[in-house]
């Protein structure tokens, strides 16, 4: 039985770099995932985006930097993967990706509205280009490792799954870094648009906002642990294409702390969160539809006149408008599932598609777990009287088990102390679908290595 493992490992081996370097037959291969990389690289890099660009000096300048950078490790790890394949060489590894990148810096500098162009996305870029070599080279020690390593790497993988549920709550928690506070109304901010309506009043609970440095902080307090709302009377404007600050708060160091605001035909309110200390994604919660669409605002008018307000209670983030004849409210919770919100590169509000995001997520994320662990399971050694068949079913069951405890706490465990629904369907369904779709991978590999096991050379 432990053939089928060494015979998985040959079937990588013979199709990575030494093989492919010296066949040509593997070329092709090697060839179209460097094209199929590019093409992802060119469209997610050079499509226009809403937004002001920072300087091409800049190195840490974008709002969310964090999550631009590991989306641009994990863009380029493809590419440098296909061309250590196809060319054999480090240094055109390298080179090309260099090359590339700076193609798309000059082309985003130069015409395309909308993006960054930054020293830090060189950097990240040959990153992620290095740690796809690495992988060519040395990819198949993870991918067909030994059982023991295997079944290691599996509950590492399912841990690692808990761990990040966990980083998501805590990226959650709201956090009110300090210094001097200053309150603002359709402010010009620059980095955003402008607000092309008029505040008649706002306010945080019962403490006035207005465009000066805010006397009582109690009142941000209160909004970041007590669900105080943010409100504010407004007249409505033309719909800003990117989004505007209505009512926002800012630190002495021009740091967010606090928006409510329109983006389009949205309302749109955020409060900073310990992800926006790291530079990911800011959770986020918008009502659709809640100002008027284009060429219907006349400036003056009582019938734009909308009462506006958004507020947090615990993990769950709320936003509402009123009118003169309607009233809408709409509520997110911020889930442990929800990681892959802190990582889009679009700005995300709670989309009708977030439950099946969630899926994507999970399933992603456990698909190692599945994986690993079949190729763990299988046991070393001669049948002796059944004894193999014994051991993989006892391992099959640890596996099982083990996974079972890991994944409640993460699905039922955890919401229900955050005092949230536990796991629904999308949830427990993205979980299964990745470890069942990891272990169908991994039986698969093992299967192939063997039937090809007899034509591999020593």
């Amino acid at each position: 039985m432990k053939l089928l493992a060494i015979g998985s490992r040959r079937v990588y081996t013979s199709f990575m770099l030494r093989d492919t370097a010296s066949n040509s037959k593997h070329r092709p291969f090697s060839w179209t995932l460097t094209l199929l990389a590019l093409g992802v690289i060119v469209w997610g890099t050079l499509s226009p985006s809403s937004g002001r660009v920072a300087p091409v000096r800049c190195l840490l300048c974008a709002e969310v930097f964090g999550t631009d950078v590991v989306l641009n490790i994990l863009l380029f790890v493809p590419l440098g993967l296909g061309l250590r394949l196809a060319t054999g060489s480090r240094r055109w590894v390298l080179a090309l990706s260099a090359a590339i990148t700076l193609a798309v810096e000059l082309t985003q500098w130069f015409f395309v509205s909308g993006r960054i162009a930054s020293v830090s996305d060189l950097v990240a870029n040959l990153l992620g280009a290095s740690v796809g070599m690495l992988l060519a080279e040395r990819g198949h020690r993870i991918i067909y490792p030994e059982a023991t390593m295997a079944r290691l790497f599996a509950g590492f993988s399912i841990v690692g799954w808990l761990v990040v549920q966990a980083l998501t709550i805590w990226a959650f928690t709201p956090s009110l870094i300090g210094g001097a506070f200053f309150g603002q109304l359709a402010a010009d901010l620059g980095h955003m648009d402008r607000f092309t309506g008029r505040v008649i009043s706002a306010g945080i609970g019962a403490t006035p906002v207005t465009s000066d440095r805010m006397k009582d902080n109690e009142a941000l307090q209160r909004l970041f642990h007590s669900g105080s709302h943010v409100h504010a009377v407004i007249v409505t404007g033309q719909p800003p294409p990117a989004l505007a600050p209505i009512v926002s708060v800012f630190n002495g160091d021009q740091h967010e702390i606090m928006v409510l605001g329109q983006h389009g035909q949205d309302l749109v309110f955020r409060i900073r969160t310990h992800s926006t200390n790291a530079r990911l994604r800011t959770p986020t919660v918008s009502l659709w539809n809640a100002f008027p669409p284009p060429g219907t605002v006349e400036n003056g008018s009582p019938s734009d006149t909308l009462s506006i307000s958004g507020w947090r209670s615990r993990w769950r983030m709320h936003v509402s408008v009123a009118g003169r004849d309607t009233s809408f409210t709409r509520s997110i919770a911020l889930r442990p599932s929800f990681g892959w919100a802190l990582m889009l590169p679009f700005e995300h509000t709670g989309t009708p598609l977030a439950w099946r995001y969630t899926a994507v997520w999970l399933a992603v994320l456990l698909f190692p777990a599945g994986y690993w662990g079949a190729l763990g399971l299988i046991p070393e050694g001669h049948d002796a009287g059944g004894r193999l068949a014994l051991k993989a079913m006892f391992r099959v069951l640890t596996f099982l088990g083990f996974a079972a405890v890991v994944l409640s706490a993460g699905l039922i465990a955890l919401p229900v102390w955050l005092d949230l629904p536990s796991a629904g369907v999308w949830e427990w369904g993205g979980v299964l679908a990745g470890i069942a779709g990891g272990m169908l991978a991994g039986s698969l590999s093992c299967w192939i290595g063997h039937s090809r096991l007899p034509r591999s050379p020593e």
